[in-house]
């Protein structure tokens, strides 16, 4: 198995690599020796779920900061890996993924929990996830089980399924993120990692609109010149 190198244009053989598991930051190198992704892709990405979630205040619906946030990292992610040439988007069991032919990997985004982007923790889903995802998550099982190395299971006919997990503080000051490697899935929810790729948080210089701006943009005095239409 092959890979054309996204940024030189050179192929070269995959290295055969185990899949340890590890809760730590990881170097530039190894995630890019990994996923060959390299890692501003990823922090692009989130970036703009972001910026989305930041611009949304006390007047958006429930959903929307949530919604928005997610909508704009899987959009973005996307169109960074088309363009590079690594997937191409595909909506499978019910899921938005970005799926990489050559590599035999899917990529799906999912917000966590306050545990995510952090050492020595175990990230939980925010959300409890239905049949597709644990029938698309279930066959990184089968792989495991089945294959000792990295570039054995890529080799499989069958896709290893990595998680861009996120989460943002409420004020949107914050989004800390990985991509991990589920090994465990119990009622909806995953409970254990394989590997996982964490990345320096994101800090915003500046929190996001907030109820005391609106509250004082709405208290200002208005002067209205009204003027009658003649005819």
């Amino acid at each position: 198995l092959k890979y054309r190198n996204l940024w030189n244009g050179s192929s070269e053989m995959l290295k055969s690599r185990e899949v340890k598991i590890q809760s730590s930051t990881s170097s530039e190198n190894e995630f890019l020796d990994t996923l060959r992704i390299q890692k501003q892709v990823v922090i692009d990405s989130v970036q703009s779920g972001l910026m989305a979630r930041s611009r949304e205040n006390e007047f958006s619906p429930r959903t929307a900061p949530g919604y928005h946030a997610w909508s704009a990292i899987v959009k973005d992610l996307r169109f960074q890996l088309k363009t590079l040439n690594w997937g191409v988007p595909k909506y499978e069991n019910g899921l938005d993924l970005i799926v990489s032919p050559l590599l035999n990997i899917n990529i799906v985004v999912s917000s966590g929990d306050k545990d995510t982007g952090l050492k020595n923790t175990s990230p939980r889903l925010n959300n409890e996830k239905g049949k597709g995802f644990k029938s698309t998550v279930d066959l990184n099982y089968d792989l495991f089980d089945e294959f000792e190395s990295f570039n054995s299971a890529m080799a499989y006919d069958t896709n290893q399924t990595w998680i861009l997990l996120y989460y943002i503080n409420e004020d949107c000051s914050e989004a800390h993120f990985e991509i991990s490697l589920p090994i465990s899935l119990e009622n909806g929810q995953v409970t254990g990692w394989k590997k996982r790729f964490i990345f320096d948080p994101i800090i915003r210089s500046q929190p996001a609109f907030n109820k005391k701006d609106v509250e004082a943009n709405f208290s200002e005095e208005i002067d209205l010149v009204i003027t009658r239409k003649n005819g």
